[in-house]
């Protein structure tokens, strides 16, 4: 029998763009967490599984292009240091331009969307979203489930 041992670390709605908690800081608690995860737990990867980058940075405003762009400079650095794979799924809370911006941009950051993703000797399919307006589109669900279950090869 042949055992594969992985540990995959998972953080999620992270909403690290959000700006109206005047006294937080997102992306130094980000930095710390990974620091944290990496040294206590020891993973294989990390999964983001959604909603980390907001497109809102308050309740009723949207975050400008530019406001964007200079958080994602130290995201960048952020996920860098982590120096592990991080894959990243997308949340109903952020774009997925920038999922793929960072995965154009840091080494170790891989978005995926309803696809198979390979680790090590593992095979993980990652689901993004599927949330729309008020409600998840239970049709596409059912299929993505479908094609795992009839996958032979990934």
């Amino acid at each position: 029998m042949i055992v594969i041992v992985m540990r995959l670390a998972i953080i999620g709605d992270g909403h690290l763009f959000q700006s109206f908690m005047s006294s937080y800081d997102p992306l130094n608690d980000l930095k710390i967490a990974l620091e944290k995860i990496k040294s206590e737990n020891e993973p294989d990867a990390l999964l983001m599984a959604g909603d980390m980058f907001d497109v809102k940075k308050t309740p009723g405003t949207f975050l400008r292009h530019y406001e964007g762009e200079g958080l994602t400079i130290t995201v960048r650095q952020i996920l860098r240091n982590f120096g592990l794979p991080i894959f990243s799924i997308r949340g109903n809370h952020e774009k997925e331009e920038v999922l793929r911006g960072l995965t154009q941009t840091v080494e170790n950051f891989h978005y995926k969307n309803n696809e198979w993703g390979i680790l090590g000797n593992v095979a993980i399919y990652f689901m993004g979203t599927h949330f729309e307006g008020d409600f998840y589109e239970p049709e596409a669900i059912s299929g993505i489930i479908r094609q795992i279950a009839t996958t032979s090869e990934v």
